[in-house]
């Protein structure tokens, strides 16, 4: 009887501390460690940061660069004049106007891609855009990349306008977490269209996309759709976190193949979108890579591989550029490529991608 009693008094007693335990872990993880840094980056962590920052989002009023778009989610404003920042009457990068009808004598290039592409941080005579056409005599070069957007955006962006200005060239920039875009429905305060794969066959998702513009009710929106994760206990969703990352570390990767293997056939569906629609054009396409910032992403050379892929069997120029731009240790330090504050190319950096490419362009001989 005695040793029964001891016992229940054993059990009990554990179960206070650790009830006690996790009760105090709860109430820290929740006061000091935010919900967006306990998700995966490449799937919640956009939405959860939402639901975090509203406020701030809210507070800021008018989003000084971007308005919705009732496909593409958002897009530049247009006839902007932001410091360093300034778009044309069709919202592309820069105060120039272009026409729909070609010049004649003149050769036309179309930029697609996210921030690095647009020019993030950079001034509007500054974005390799923009010194490309300065660097190759007689060409325009139309900067229709928007920050944030992922492959699918860009091509959609392509089909909706790019297409209109007729050019003879198209440029796709791929920042290497692209690949991960292409299956998120918002980004952070905006949200975003989604393809599915039906039949091997892409297909846009057919719910409205509310206006990023209407702060209150997305947020609703994003916390129906986060109800069940919002109902865990942190400690439950910390745990979860970790036990995740040890098994990606051991497997040397940062997602699961399958969700892997759908990003895979999204990005190759879009690239051969993409290629099947300029050939039909009489369009040259250029796929630029552009690697992250400072060190190797996780799982960098393996989405590097499948955009080589597609690249090769839709027969698509590609030009993957090296994390450094070919500068040495010695020129980075006197002029670096990448500005410490924005994480994205310096002046310095847009003028050698530049170069770069005006020089892949003349040697394949895509800017005749």
């Amino acid at each position: 009887m005695l040793r029964i009693r001891n016992s229940c008094l054993w059990f009990a007693s554990t179960l206070i501390v650790l009830v006690t335990v996790l009760g105090l872990s709860e109430l820290l993880l929740r006061s000091s460690v935010s919900l967006s840094s306990l998700v995966d980056p490449n799937d919640l962590y956009p939405k959860v940061w939402y639901l975090e920052n509203f406020e701030s989002v809210q507070s800021r009023g008018r989003h000084p660069v971007h308005a919705s778009h009732e496909v593409l989610g958002w897009t530049h404003r247009k006839n902007l004049r932001e410091p360093g920042f300034s778009t044309n009457s069709y919202g592309l990068r820069g105060t120039r106007e272009y026409s729909f009808e070609r010049q004649p004598g003149t050769s036309r290039v179309v930029v697609l891609g996210d921030s690095f592409s647009a020019g993030f941080g950079v001034e509007d005579e500054e974005t390799f855009s923009a010194q490309l056409e300065r660097l190759i005599p007689n060409s325009e070069f139309l900067n229709l990349a928007v920050s944030g957007y992922g492959v699918d955006q860009a091509v959609l962006r392509w089909e909706t306008l790019g297409r209109r200005f007729q050019p003879d060239v198209v440029i796709l920039g791929i920042f290497i977490p692209d690949f991960h875009r292409n299956t998120g429905t918002w980004w952070f305060d905006a949200p975003k269209p989604r393809f599915y794969i039906v039949n091997n066959t892409l297909t846009i998702s057919s719910e409205e996309l509310p206006p990023m513009e209407d702060v209150e009710a997305n947020v609703q929106l994003i916390r129906n759709e986060l109800d069940s994760l919002l109902r865990l206990p942190r400690v439950w969703i910390a745990g979860q976190f970790v036990f995740d990352r040890v098994l990606r570390k051991l497997r040397g990767s940062r997602e699961a193949d399958a969700t892997f293997v759908e990003k895979q056939n999204i990005l190759e569906l879009l690239i051969s979108r993409l290629a099947a629609d300029c050939a039909k054009r009489g369009i040259d396409l250029l796929i630029l890579t552009i690697p992250t910032e400072y060190s190797p992403y996780p799982d960098e050379d393996r989405i590097l591989s499948f955009i080589v892929k597609a690249a090769e069997s839709n027969n698509t120029a590609l030009l993957a550029l090296d994390r450094f731009l070919g500068t040495s240790a010695a020129e980075q330090r006197k002029e670096p490529v990448f500005d410490a504050q924005t994480g994205h190319w310096s002046a310095s950096g847009h003028r050698r991608v530049a170069i770069q490419v005006a020089d892949f362009l003349k040697a394949e001989g895509l800017s005749d």
